[in-house]
């Protein structure tokens, strides 16, 4: 019924804690925080605010120093046996698939944050602009 009445052009006010479900039916959504609405956006602008995960394998111990200073890179820390790199991101990842190309890297593996994770973000214990700029 909701997804008959969307296609009709009408606008439809879900609340729900099932964000699969959201991130399924909505184009925008707004979070509630302690009782105050704290954003309002398309799903596609929250999930801007993304930060993904990309663990690269290497034949030999690589260098941080091949990614840091690269475009919206927050973290780069060994993994797995010192023969991995796990980097956190902001934004487009071109940057560092190059990189690991030009590095010869074996596997690059990436975890995008799903709207719930996104979510969860805006309800830790830091404050909502801290959220909002990683």
């Amino acid at each position: 019924m909701v997804d008959e009445t969307r296609a009709a052009g009408r606008t439809v006010f879900l609340s729900s804690h099932i964000l699969p479900e959201v991130e399924h039916t909505c184009t925008r959504v707004g979070i509630i925080r302690e009782g105050e609405l704290v954003r309002v956006s398309e799903v596609n602008t929250l999930k801007d605010l993304k930060q993904s995960n990309i663990l690269i394998h290497f034949a030999q111990e690589p260098a941080p120093d091949w990614f840091n200073g690269l475009p919206g890179i927050v973290n780069v820390q060994h993994a797995q046996n010192g023969t991995a790199l796990l980097i956190t991101v902001q934004g487009d990842q071109q940057a560092v698939i190059q990189t690991a190309a030009q590095h010869h890297a074996l596997s690059l593996t990436t975890h995008e944050p799903s709207l719930e994770e996104i979510f969860l973000r805006f309800y830790q214990t830091e404050t909502l602009s801290d959220a909002v700029a990683r």
